[in-house]
């Protein structure tokens, strides 16, 4: 099985498609499948910071990550009635999760250490605060860049539909996933009583921390490894 996102020009453009499409659709799951797991740490771990503003917050943030990601797989290639698509999409995710697990990890302890220095006595939820924020900020930042790529082709999908990328960015835009991380962190910051600034975007480790995560989702060669990967997995079915 392939795509079902299919251009009618070039191997070249049908190759950049398939990679920008996976590049934004798989981020945006990881975002979604990071932020469901915070969600999950804030209900049940840290419930002395799961309260009023907090709370709503965080269960908005769930609900606009839920509906995105339906919405993401709405735009690119899923009919709902067909389980191997999707499937076969979950196995290209299952590789992709255990290849970035420990990049994200290491993102997480990288921001993690700097609340730690600071004294913060809750910092390991900050940090996963804050590592949502910089996922959603690396998800923007990777479908403004693959939007302006898939611009200049001519994309079909099979229905006959002109397949518009800007549907993904407005999407994520609306339900606003970047504003309600943002605000999150703050509420948080406020909960521990910090007083003071932490700027993680002037600490080199965090620059090479997403560094690493957006050049392995935007390698050619590892999608590649994943479509393999998930063929695998659909000829033992």
């Amino acid at each position: 099985m392939t795509t079902k996102i299919y251009i009618s020009e070039s191997d070249k453009n049908k190759a950049a498609v398939t990679l920008a499409t996976y590049s934004f659709v798989i981020t945006s799951e990881i975002l979604c499948n990071y932020g469901n797991d915070v969600w999950d740490k804030f209900r049940t771990q840290y419930t002395h910071l799961h309260k009023q503003k907090a709370k709503k917050t965080i269960n908005q943030i769930k609900e606009a990550l839920d509906e995105y990601d339906y919405k993401v797989k709405q735009i690119i290639m899923f009919d709902k009635n067909d389980n191997s698509a999707y499937q076969y999409f979950a196995d290209i995710l299952d590789f992709y999760e255990d290849l970035l697990a420990s990049d994200i990890q290491k993102l997480e302890f990288t921001i993690d250490k700097h609340f730690l220095k600071a004294n913060i006595k809750d910092h390991i939820p900050l940090s996963k605060a804050e590592t949502l924020r910089t996922l959603s900020e690396l998800l923007k930042y990777t479908i403004k860049y693959r939007v302006k790529e898939l611009k200049t082709l001519n994309l079909k999908l099979e229905d006959g539909h002109t397949y518009d990328p800007q549907r993904a960015a407005n999407a994520f835009e609306s339900k606003a996933v970047g504003k309600l991380s943002n605000d999150f962190v703050e509420l948080i910051y406020k909960t521990t009583h910090h007083k003071g600034t932490i700027n993680l975007q002037s600490d080199p480790d965090c620059h090479l921390a997403v560094k690493v995560l957006e050049r392995k989702l935007c390698d050619a060669d590892i999608l590649t490894q994943a479509i393999e990967y998930a063929e695998e997995q659909e000829a033992l079915r």
